[in-house]
């Protein structure tokens, strides 16, 4: 069985979507393709939040949301026109999802 894409918000996509659901098709976002593949994310350093919203299941405002929260790691303030997540916090956060707390 092949996943059904959806590629924008509209109409035609949530007509797809409710189709899609009733057939039991799995569903792919172009955003949350690559969030099991952790390829591109580094073990140490720094990552912006392009890297960071491939990684994770949310949008960016959700993001910021979360790590205001302390939901999920909070950026540093590289510069002041760049902040950036340290990447081993990010990891440290995908690996504890599922366990029991």
């Amino acid at each position: 069985m092949s996943a059904v894409a959806i590629s924008h918000h509209g109409p035609e996509s949530l007509a797809l979507l409710l189709f899609a659901g009733v057939c039991g098709l799995p569903m792919k976002h172009p955003q949350h393709q690559q969030h099991q593949q952790h390829d591109d994310l580094p073990r140490t350093g720094y990552v912006r939040e392009p890297t960071v919203l491939r990684h994770i299941p949310w949008g960016r405002s959700t993001l910021w949301s979360k790590a205001k929260k302390g939901e999920f790691p909070k950026p540093v303030k590289l510069s002041k026109r760049i902040t950036a997540w340290r990447a081993e916090d990010i990891w440290a956060w995908i690996e504890a999802q599922g366990r029991p707390t």
